[in-house]
């Protein structure tokens, strides 16, 4: 219409994006990490790495810090063992307060498994020829193909692992690591778990197999999976907690 005017319509300002609430400058995108070798598929992202991972750590730091003080736990591994396996368990414990200590027939250091290649070495702190059961409040397998399946034809491993499984002590094995509490004849009326190629052994053994990311039946903790490591942290150090008080208790008796 002649002499009418249109105003420029006023354009809508998008509100600044705020930073989030955990104080992240930036959007923090989780990873996944830990894939087993034998895994063909993407596994659930329950391994998250993020721009400012210590916020998440120390949370879980502040839930377990003391809870293990001052006690023993042996890492029983050789060249192979499943790195994540190895690795993120150990930092639980430590984190708990626990002495961990690697135990090997290896010399001086093993190489893990890390996804579909080598990964990274660990020094080993006691030689298995030298390591006396005794002195260790606990013991962790860990997992990896090659690791196990070394242990369980070495028969100082498996008098090793016997003295825990014999004694009561509180044992934890995830993935493959049961093999070697199989061979100790530790797993007979157990509920347990493991990588699934392990099931027809532990049945035929007298273990009752189940498909759950971690179970703990009567002082063996075990899990199945990288994907089952935060599950298995929890039960693991549970059980460590639990099976130092038993031992104290059985001490002053």
């Amino acid at each position: 219409m002649r002499g009418s005017t249109q105003e420029p319509s006023s354009a809508v300002e998008t509100p600044p994006l705020q930073p989030p609430r955990d104080g992240c400058a930036t959007e923090c995108q989780p990873q996944a990490i830990g894939r087993h070798p034998n895994l063909t598929e993407s596994p659930p992202a329950h391994f998250v790495t993020y721009d400012y991972p210590n916020q998440i750590f120390m949370k879980e730091k502040k839930m377990t810090t003391g809870t293990l003080q001052g006690k023993k736990v042996a890492i029983l591994a050789t060249d192979g063992f499943e790195q994540s396996e190895l690795l993120e368990p150990r930092k639980a414990l430590d984190e708990a307060g626990a002495i961990t200590q690697v135990v090997s027939p290896a010399d001086k250091r093993i190489k893990g498994w890390n996804h579909k290649d080598w990964g990274n070495e660990v020094p080993v702190d006691v030689a298995l020829d030298s390591a006396n059961a005794e002195d260790f409040d606990a013991l962790l397998l860990p997992g990896g193909v090659m690791n196990p399946d070394q242990l369980r034809m070495n028969p100082k491993a498996v008098e090793f692992v016997k003295h825990f499984t014999d004694a009561g002590k509180p044992v934890a094995a995830i993935c493959h690591g049961p093999w070697t509490l199989l061979e100790a004849g530790a797993v007979r009326g157990r509920t347990m778990t493991s990588w699934p190629s392990l099931k027809t052994d532990l049945t035929n053994a007298g273990a009752t197999w189940v498909d759950k990311e971690v179970v703990n039946d009567r002082g063996i903790v075990t899990s199945r999976k990288p994907d089952d490591i935060p599950a298995f942290n929890r039960e693991m150090i549970r059980l460590f907690a639990e099976g130092s008080e038993s031992e104290a208790l059985r001490k002053t008796a």
